[in-house]
């Protein structure tokens, strides 16, 4: 089960700490296959109106393999993501548990 820890990764501008806010924030989300822009609306106005900052949030999180690429809604051309499973139930529990 994941540790709640990410890895230090020296040739990323992203910290571990926003990134596991980030990842309990998406646990607010109905589903844990996502679109970039359910990310942005879940994760708040800053991360929404800084599409770069959520860009570099979300790869952070696919280089740590706490999140993977589920496919490519092809009409439109939206990557789906996708938490795991066991990872996306713990995520929830700790976003719902919050005051």
């Amino acid at each position: 089960m994941w540790s709640g820890r990410f890895p230090r990764k020296a040739s990323s501008p992203i910290s571990p700490e926003p990134a596991r806010r980030a990842l309990v924030s998406l646990g607010l989300l109905p589903a844990p296959v996502f679109t970039f822009s359910q990310a942005a609306a879940v994760l708040g106005a800053e991360e929404a109106a800084g599409g770069p900052v959520l860009e570099r949030l979300l790869e952070y999180l696919l280089e740590a393999s706490v999140i993977t690429v589920a496919g490519v809604r092809t009409e439109t051309q939206t990557v789906l993501y996708e938490i795991p499973v066991l990872v996306y139930a713990y995520a929830r529990e700790i976003a719902t548990s919050r005051p």
